[in-house]
């Protein structure tokens, strides 16, 4: 499984990762549809779709590593999806392809599978530090979180390295955020 740490403490306030602001992106109407986007655009796209009133989620996380050439450390701000960026509205498809920035527009099927996903991503992201990042899905009991900050967020409880984690993502990037979490916190759902 490769994992790497992040922090959302470093991403900068002019990088916008969602549009509108308000707090509404997640219950407002329209459908969620995913732009599959070229590499390294999905920050240009979105300073497009505010500029053009397209509602999106662009969840940005600061990705910290060792630089090859002399190992000083160097941080990065970094989509959490690579290449895809989700956003609600159907009729901006168009306008989206004429960016020049979009290979294809996929289809959500899932609806409210998808939203609740994204919106324990969210909360993960922002009432957490020291999420882990991880690009499979590890095996582990399904938990809902009963109390504190993250409260009814759903996701797998996992153990690494000898500490809790919980594990939740979005399946259709094949993408997933691991945060540690007290075991006593979280109530198990398959039982």
């Amino acid at each position: 499984m490769h994992i790497v740490s992040v922090s959302t403490g470093c991403v900068p306030q002019n990088v916008t990762d969602r549009f509108p602001t308000d707090g509404s992106l997640f219950s407002g109407a329209g459908d969620w549809w995913v732009a599959y986007v070229k590499p390294r655009h999905e920050k240009a796209l979105a300073k497009e779709m505010v500029r053009f009133s397209v509602p999106f989620y662009l969840p940005l996380i600061c990705r910290e590593h060792r630089r090859p050439d002399n190992g000083k450390p160097r941080k990065a701000v970094v989509p959490l999806f690579p290449c895809y960026v989700p956003f609600r509205g159907e009729q901006h498809r168009r306008l989206l392809y004429d960016t020049g920035r979009v290979r294809k527009i996929l289809q959500v099927v899932a609806q409210d599978s998808f939203v609740r996903e994204l919106r324990g991503v969210d909360a993960v992201l922002k009432n957490s530090e020291g999420a882990r990042v991880c690009s499979t899905l590890p095996i582990g009991s399904l938990v809902r979180v009963a109390r504190g900050p993250l409260k009814d967020v759903q996701g797998y409880l996992e153990q690494v390295e000898g500490q809790e984690y919980l594990v939740l993502g979005v399946e259709m990037f094949n993408r997933y955020v691991m945060v540690k979490v007290d075991a006593k916190q979280v109530v198990r759902m398959d039982s």
